[in-house]
């Protein structure tokens, strides 16, 4: 959080006043405003195909469920639109807070002014033996009694608005209906690893016997790796190393 009564008025004019603007928050204020727009658009355009269908050309039990689903989902989009625009409302407050705040604020070229007068008053002052001192008595005053707590207050004032504004954009939109049927968001999609047969409960796969995976025989030790029996060291068979020959002197032939 910004301490404005901790910076001087000039600090807090250039703190709000060099920035880009409201111009980019007004813009996204009508990018909301416009988004509802075709969540309406949508919502009209699905009241009339539902008038013209249920009860004229598709009548019974699967159009009464699917007029249902088509209500439900047509409220939801209802709600969706009104929360749009009123994400835009508080989109547009604080953009109109930024400019009312710099609006009401002393600019930064006048509270340099008065300093800087302030300034050259001091100086010149034990020259003139303290002719000035009264009208160093009123810049400061103007200074720390008007120009201080003037932009202090529009910037504070500024920053709740901000914060306001913040908390009811941050509201989430409302839930949406998982597809056209409430029963089905109710029971949810199957865990994976599951299967089930229609009208069936789900089961495990890894439970489920399958004709891939025979019983195994119920005898002791079956599948328990045995280790293997290396013979004596008497009676294992040594290499058969070939005999050496020696080397025949040069011109010797049989």
């Amino acid at each position: 959080m910004h301490s404005w009564s901790a910076f001087s008025p000039e600090a807090n004019y250039a703190a709000l006043a060099s920035g880009s603007g409201p111009a980019s928050t007004l813009a996204y204020a009508e990018t909301l405003s416009a988004q509802a727009a075709q969540v309406q658009a949508v919502v009209a355009a699905s009241a009339a195909s539902g008038a013209a269908t249920y009860g004229t050309t598709w009548r019974g039990v699967g159009a009464s469920a699917s007029a249902v689903a088509q209500a439900a989902l047509d409220t939801q989009h209802e709600l969706l639109a009104a929360a749009l625009l009123e994400k835009a409302s508080h989109v547009a407050a604080a953009a109109g807070a930024h400019q009312s705040a710099v609006a009401s604020m002393v600019t930064a070229q006048e509270a340099v002014a008065n300093r800087r007068d302030e300034a050259t008053a001091q100086q010149i002052n034990p020259l003139v033996w303290g002719a000035l001192t009264p009208q160093i008595v009123a810049l400061n005053l103007e200074y720390y009694g008007q120009m201080w707590p003037r932009n202090a207050a529009a910037g504070a004032a500024y920053g709740a608005a901000l914060r306001a504004a913040a908390a009811a954009i941050m509201v989430p939109f409302p839930p949406a209906v998982a597809g056209g049927s409430p029963a089905a968001a109710a029971r949810g999609w199957p865990k994976p690893g599951r299967s089930a047969r229609p009208g069936q409960p789900c089961r495990p796969v890894s439970k489920a016997r399958t004709r891939s995976s025979p019983r195994q025989p119920s005898v002791p030790g079956w599948g328990v790796r045995r280790r293997r029996r290396w013979p004596a060291r008497s009676q294992r068979r040594r290499p058969r190393i070939p005999p050496r020959r020696r080397p025949r002197p040069p011109g010797l032939t049989r």
